[in-house]
Parts: structure tokens; C-alpha cells; sequence
């Protein structure tokens, strides 16, 4: 559909700021949670709308020196001692008990936000602009 072709260019444009911002905040201890940022977007066909995800692969595993050990739990084999990149962004932003926390998502969308709707909006106006012509 058209609609959503102009919705995915919105938000495709809008959330490359946002990754750009986010990717120039994080921490680079050891530059893996920075490779692993990325950005999704989603359509909701049936009411003409979309959404823009930006931040850490989940799915991903943070490298962890030494060798993993598996072991079965509840039924399962599990790797021990692998964790999410998304728990590992979520320790930076929001602290630990034995660290402080280092704000790097929160940080990035706050310093944006009016320039990514500014960009999402414009982009809207340009490609209705082209249909109508």
C-alpha cells in the first residue's frame, strides 16, 4: 500500500537520527553494546500508523571471557554465564547496585525528540507532496 510506504520512509528517516544519537551516547568500554544498536519499524496497516523501535539487539549475547558451561535447568540445556545485550544496555542505563548508572538511551532521545518529529513530519509532507503532483 502506499500509505504504508510513506509511513516506513517517515520513520526510517526519523529513527536513523535516533540511532545516530544513541550510537555517539553509549558507553564504549568494549564497543560490542554500540555494534548491537539497532532500529525496527513496524506498520499498523489497518490504522494507517507506524512505529520505531531504536536500541539493543536482544537476541544477542554479550561476549564473556572465558568458556560457557552448559547445564541443564528445569529440562533444558542452557549456556551459563551468556547475557543480553539488552540486559547489558539496561545495566548501563539504569545503574546496578555495585555501578552507577551511565544514561545513554534516555539521554539521546531527550536531546532529538523535536528534531526526529520535525524530520518524520517533513518527510510526510514531501512524499504526499510528490503523490499529488
Amino acid at each position: 500500500r502506499l500509505t504504508n510506504r510513506v509511513i516506513i520512509a517517515a520513520l526510517d528517516s526519523g529513527s536513523e537520527v535516533m540511532l545516530v544519537a544513541m550510537k555517539g551516547a553509549v558507553s564504549r568500554d568494549t564497543g560490542f553494546l554500540e555494534k548491537h544498536l539497532n532500529k525496527r519499524i513496524r506498520v499498523f496497516s489497518r490504522e494507517d500508523a507506524g512505529a520505531a523501535w531504536v536500541g539493543p539487539e536482544g537476541r544477542m549475547d554479550y561476549p564473556k571471557k572465558g568458556t560457557y558451561i552448559e547445564r541443564l535447568i528445569r529440562g533444558q540445556l542452557r549456556k551459563v554465564g551468556r547475557v543480553a545485550v539488552a540486559t547489558v544496555a539496561r545495566f548501563l542505563e539504569f545503574g546496578t547496585s555495585k555501578m552507577p548508572a551511565r544514561p545513554f538511551m534516555v539521554r539521546s532521545f531527550s536531546s532529538v525528540r523535536e528534531q526526529v518529529l520535525e524530520i518524520v513530519v517533513a518527510r510526510i509532507k514531501e512524499m504526499l507532496d510528490k503523490l499529488r503532483s
